[in-house]
Formats: C-alpha cells, structure tokens, sequence
C-alpha cells in the first residue's frame, strides 16, 4: 500500500491532485519555491478531498494537463475520470486567486470511454483547442462504444476548437 506523506496526501491517491509551485520572490528563473496543494481531486462529499476550500464545484479526478488562461485561470483536462467518479473525462476551469480560488467547473465532457487532452489556448484567448483521445475505448470495429467524431464510421481521436459566441470574446468569459 503506498504510504501517505506531504506531497501525496492519500494513501492510492486515484483521483490525483494538483500541486501549485510558487516562485520565492516571484522569480521564475530562481531556484526556490514554495508549495501545497491546490486541490485535491475527487468528490467533495468524502472526506479528503480539496478545491481551495470550495464546496460547489464540479468534482474531477485523475487531472492530466494543464494550461492557463490569461486571466491566470488553470484549466484542467482529465485521464480516467470515470475509474473514481461517474462522469466522463473533460475540461475543468477555476479561478487561482481570490474568492473563488479553486472554485472548479466542467467547461467541456467527452464522449464516454475517452481521455480530454491538450487544452490550449491561442495567444488572445478567443480559441481553445482540445484533443479528444481514444474515444469509445475498450469498444471493438465489429461493436464500437462511440462513433465520434461523424457518427458513421469507427471512433477516431480529434481536436476540437473552441471559440465564444460572440467573435473576439476570449473562451470562458461569461459576458
């Protein structure tokens, strides 16, 4: 059984965490920092589970990538949600700082049985490119699980691109 500590707060920590790394003096070429847990993935009824002191999140587990936005948002794709908690993988936002620090809601789902990966941003924001992996694992060409991305033939990894309604407005921006 793998043993709890620091920077593994759970014993067989599947639902995985995120670990957030502060530069001392805010100087990214240094060479010390500080660090602790941002959040602490799975679902906020148990016991254990962290998202910045937030209780009304949209719960994730197993993060996997990670970018931000240039709000200093993280944005969180997951691998293996659906081993620790019904939903699919998806695309996961909040805030770093403030109030609504660790404050995390589902931006994006996947198909069932696939992996969100990639999430990036163009450099203004106005686009969002996310990869859909693996869709309808664990299906057969004779009996597929999925047929994303058209419907007709078997399941086949893509990209998605993201952009808000109104062209210009950055991706996840609620106005």
């Amino acid at each position: 059984m793998e043993q709890a500590h620091r920077a593994n707060p759970r014993p067989n920590n599947f639902a995985g965490h995120i670990i957030e790394i502060t530069e001392s003096n805010n100087d990214h070429a240094g060479t010390s920092f500080t660090w602790e847990i941002f959040i602490l993935a799975g679902d906020p009824e148990h016991s254990g589970t962290w998202y910045g002191g937030n209780e009304e999140v949209s719960p994730l587990a197993a993060p996997d990538n990670l970018t931000f936005d240039t709000e200093g948002n993280i944005w969180i794709s997951t691998d293996g949600m659906s081993n620790n908690l019904p939903r699919n993988d998806g695309l996961f936002v909040a805030p770093t700082g403030g109030e609504e620090r660790g404050l995390t809601r589902q931006f994006f789902s996947t198909v069932p049985d696939a992996e969100c990966s990639g999430p990036i941003f163009n450099p203004d924001n106005t686009a969002l490119f996310v990869s859909v992996q693996h869709p309808g694992e664990g299906g057969t060409l004779e009996e597929p699980l999925s047929l994303w991305p058209d419907g007709e033939v078997a399941p086949r990894p893509s990209v998605v691109l993201i952009t808000h309604e109104n062209p210009g407005t950055p991706v996840g921006r609620l106005d």
